[in-house]
């Protein structure tokens, strides 16, 4: 407590040089934040330059979603003994905020010639588990003789 009073009093009388280039210096930092503040004065400006899209949120999700399937599909036929394979996927949207949104998938359907095999239904289902992060439960493969 004595101590601030010993700067107080000094300053006051103008004894020490170190704390009035220190409060000076202060001073001027916030002038000079001040002035930034008006020069450089961003009021929603960046709102006007975002350019509308002409694609809809569905169909860019439908494309987002094929996409997933046909690759995921193409990369379950490649186990072995997996046949013709097919995926389909369910995907759920949230906004979270007014531009971002984000799309989670939910559970996915594999459907393949060879998944009667337990060994293949297993191989399958561990792969679309790994490929979209999912837990075991929401990946349900069942077997298909008329896949195209």
């Amino acid at each position: 407590m004595k101590n601030y009073k010993e700067l107080f009093e000094k300053l006051i009388r103008g004894g020490d040089n170190t704390l009035k280039k220190l409060i000076f210096a202060f001073i001027i930092g916030l002038i000079l934040m001040n002035i930034g503040n008006f020069v450089f004065d961003k009021k929603d400006t960046y709102i006007e330059e975002i350019p509308e899209k002409t694609i809809s949120l569905k169909e860019e999700d439908s494309t987002y979603k094929t996409t997933i399937e046909k690759r995921l599909s193409k990369a379950l036929e490649n186990v072995p003994g997996a046949g013709k394979t097919e995926a389909i996927i369910n995907i759920v949207e949230s906004k979270e905020n007014f531009n971002d949104k984000s799309s989670e998938v939910k559970g996915v359907l594999v459907i393949s010639e060879g998944a009667d095999n337990l060994r293949v239904k297993e191989e399958l289902q561990k792969a679309t588990q790994i490929l979209l992060d999912l837990p075991i439960h929401k990946v349900y493969v069942i077997r298909s003789e008329n896949l195209k």
